[in-house]
């Protein structure tokens, strides 16, 4: 049996075996039903919290620092950030992005990221003591997600106090709010996300203001004490 169709038995199997699903977000509960129909009252969304040491606020990074993060598949983006990379330096503007990760949607990039000079890769599984300061390097954490349902990188950087763009898809905007804690684009849309990308790199006062809305997003919705509360009451031990 090929690794795929194992991990897809393996999903289904342990659904099987569920009393209740827990999903990130209350938009995923309709995809949760459709998939599962048998699961019908007992679905129940609970967020995604950060995951990992969290830093507290330490000096600001420069404010034209991006990062990208995490294991680098089809579904993250990475040409279209490349692509918005192309239409911000055209504009003349003046920034460093950081990609941090590898997998095996990167080396149909390797030549394009070398002729990027304003673009430094970090390939590599990044160890856990090192996530907490690669994010607190950057002054804005960029997700251009072509799909997804819910991510733990949004999450970090919310809790580390970081404006996030992110496009629209799953239920990374019921966390991520366009002009509360970040910027919202359309997905494969290099010419928006440059443009968000701009505005955050430009605009220092908004770029703080998106960065208050993160820490509260971080210290309420994303609290763990609120997840657990909402998780306890779904395994019975709370009402």
């Amino acid at each position: 049996m090929a690794a795929r169709a194992r991990a897809e038995w393996a999903v289904r199997r342990v659904r099987t075996m569920a009393d209740d699903i827990i999903v990130h977000g209350d938009s995923l509960l309709q995809d949760m039903a459709d998939a599962c129909p048998s699961f019908s009252g007992r679905l129940h969304s609970v967020q995604h919290g950060a995951l990992g040491e969290v830093p507290g606020e330490s000096p600001k990074a420069p404010l034209n620092s991006i990062l990208f993060f995490g294991r680098i598949q089809a579904y993250k983006g990475l040409g279209v950030l490349l692509d918005a990379v192309d239409i911000m330096t055209a504009r003349g503007l003046s920034f460093e992005l950081r990609i941090a990760g590898t997998g095996p949607d990167l080396d149909r990039y390797r030549d394009r990221l070398a002729r990027l000079p304003n673009v430094h890769l970090d390939e590599r599984y990044i160890p856990a003591e090192e996530i907490a300061p690669a994010f607190m390097a950057a002054a804005i954490v960029v997700m251009p997600y072509t799909e997804a349902t819910q991510s733990g990188v949004a999450a970090y950087a919310l809790a580390a106090g970081k404006p996030v763009v992110v496009t629209r898809v799953g239920a990374i905007t019921e966390v991520v709010r366009d002009g509360f804690n970040g910027l919202v684009v359309e997905p494969n849309d290099p010419i928006g996300l440059a443009d968000a990308l701009t505005r955050l790199v430009q605009e220092p006062d908004l770029a703080a203001e998106l960065a208050d809305g993160a820490y509260h997003t971080a210290e309420t919705m994303l609290s763990w004490s609120v997840i657990g509360k909402k998780t306890s009451v779904i395994y019975g031990l709370a009402s």
